[in-house]
Parts: C-alpha cells; sequence; structure tokens
C-alpha cells in the first residue's frame, strides 16, 4: 500500500479517484488548492503525488517546480493531470518537473498503470543504469471548442465542465478576442455568448478551406452554438 497525495481543485474528480485509489489498496491524501498540496507534501511525505496543473491559489506548474527545487526534498514521483492536450503540454509538464502526464477525463486504468509503475520504480532505483524512456503515448486528436464568453465565473465554469467530456476548450472574453483566435487557427465548434460581441451582425465566409470573419447576416463554418440570456 502506498501513501498517495491527490491535489485536485474539482469535488466530484476528487471524489472519484480518491475512492478509486482507496480500493486499490492505496491511503489517499487530499487537498483542493496549490498551498495547501505544498504543506501537505512537505508534512506528510507521500509516495506518489497526483498533481491537477489548474489549481487556485498556486497553479500545478509553480508547485511542481517549487517541490523540486527544495533543497534535500525527497524524490516523489509527480503525475500531472490536465484537461488541456495541445502541443508540448506533456514536455511542459515534464519540464516543470513532473514524472508523467496524463489527460482528463482520466482513463482510470491507464492512470492506475502508472502509478503502479512510478510506485514500482521508487520502491526499485537504479542509479547506476537509468531505465530507458517509455515510448510516447500517440495523442489522440480531439474536437476543439472555442467558448466565447464574457461572464468570468461562467466561462471558468463551462470550460472545466466540456474539458471534463473530453473536448479541448480555448476561451475567448469578447467579440475582438474570438475573431483574433479564429484568425490563429481552426476549431471544430463555437459556442457563444451573444452579448460580448459588436453591435454589427459577424458571420464567417469559407475561403479556400478556412474561415474569415465579416459582417453580414449570420452564417457559420466551423458550426456556432449561440447563446443569450432572456
Amino acid at each position: 500500500m502506498a501513501k498517495i497525495l491527490y491535489i485536485e481543485d474539482n469535488e466530484t474528480n476528487r471524489d472519484m479517484l480518491s475512492r478509486r485509489l482507496e480500493l486499490e489498496g492505496h491511503e489517499v491524501l487530499l487537498a483542493e488548492d496549490g498551498p495547501s498540496g505544498l504543506l501537505r507534501a512537505r508534512q506528510d511525505r507521500p509516495d506518489l503525488i497526483l498533481l491537477d496543473m489548474s489549481l487556485p491559489g498556486m497553479d500545478g506548474w509553480e508547485l511542481a517546480a517549487q517541490l523540486r527545487a527544495e533543497a534535500g526534498a525527497r524524490r516523489v514521483p509527480l503525475v500531472a493531470l490536465t484537461a488541456h492536450a495541445m502541443p508540448g503540454d506533456r514536455e511542459r509538464c515534464l519540464a516543470a518537473g513532473c514524472d508523467d502526464y496524463d489527460t482528463k477525463p482520466v482513463d482510470v486504468a491507464r492512470l492506475l498503470a502508472k502509478i503502479e509503475a512510478h510506485l514500482g520504480r521508487a520502491a526499485h532505483p537504479t542509479p547506476l543504469s537509468p531505465a530507458p524512456p517509455e515510448p510516447a503515448e500517440p495523442e489522440i486528436a480531439r474536437p476543439t471548442l472555442l467558448l466565447v464568453e464574457d461572464d468570468d465565473l461562467s466561462r471558468d465554469f463551462l470550460s472545466r465542465r466540456i474539458g471534463m467530456e473530453g473536448y479541448v476548450v480555448e476561451t475567448a472574453a469578447d467579440g475582438p478576442a474570438a475573431l483574433a483566435r479564429l484568425e490563429e487557427r481552426d476549431f471544430d465548434l463555437v459556442l457563444l455568448d451573444v452579448m460580448p460581441w459588436p453591435v454589427r451582425p459577424v458571420r464567417l465566409e469559407a475561403s479556400a478551406g478556412a474561415g474569415t470573419w465579416s459582417s453580414g447576416p449570420s452564417s457559420w463554418s466551423p458550426p456556432a452554438i449561440a447563446a443569450r440570456t432572456s
């Protein structure tokens, strides 16, 4: 049985995964933000840390870097959990000091296999001949959604909830910012609050396989879902 510290601000995720880890025979310690997670890591000396990278107070990137920088700290395996799956995210997690990376929504069987692998390495270190790196898991393309919402609370809640369903979510707080994002990359779907847009209606016209925005009657490509407060 191992002592696992799970740092996660989403109560549903925290409850679900901690129960499953306990069923596997592990002792689970919980923290709901960066500062409390850092304190528990220092006080309780876990055997492994599961770290959500989007934490209040101190995000996972800063927390991982701070744990790794502490003089004399025992090298506890850190496994990053994130709803983002953009190119380079895995490398960014490893550069921050994490030992592994997994995406949300969590594939429990896959995550348990990674946990057991890291606990096994921690129990039987091989300092003279480090183990060869595991082959990188192929990244599965996930639908990308642009959420346009000017209300901070609504934008944060929706982006987290939609991300839990397996989508890659990017956000914009107003119409001009959304237009800029759409010029930068392609999205599979646009979900927008009609209020933050300019007064004139906006349309997306297909041009040589790419989208361009101009004023005029509504005509969407990619698909768009508009929402407004009645």
